[in-house]
């Protein structure tokens, strides 16, 4: 099966390795970022949902901590601010492909992505199982 990382082939490195010393259960954080908002793109839909949600002075504290955090080069993006003009037209940011908010963000990344990162997960460590 094609993997879609490297991660793939090194969770089964992992796995094997585990196998040959004997190790006969692990634990890992598979969908940890899923659930917590761990990935990038969740903090970047947080603050943008401030913003569509009237909460401007909320939203102006988040912008100041998220370039205090992550310094002036850091890039947010103020581009949402142009999200209710290209509805208009109809068009949208590429990153709004899997949704329009935090939320829907993270129902994309419970529903679409984690299934495939536990498949993965399960098939590496079936593959080393003890019989």
């Amino acid at each position: 099966m094609p993997l879609l990382t490297s991660s793939n082939y090194l969770q089964w490195c992992v796995n094997r390795l585990a196998k040959e010393t004997g190790v006969k259960v692990l634990l890992d954080g598979q969908g940890a970022d899923e659930y917590l908002g761990g990935y990038k793109d969740f903090k970047y839909f947080a603050i943008w949902d401030l913003y569509n949600q009237g909460k401007y002075r909320q939203y102006l504290s988040e912008l100041r901590a998220f370039k205090q955090k992550f310094g002036p080069n850091e890039k947010i993006g103020k581009l949402h601010l142009l999200d209710p003009i290209l509805n208009r037209i109809g068009k949208k940011r590429s990153e709004l492909n899997y949704g329009d908010s935090f939320k829907k963000r993270m129902e994309y990344s419970l529903v679409s992505e984690l299934p495939h990162l536990l498949r993965y997960a399960d098939r590496s460590a079936m593959a080393h199982g003890w019989r």
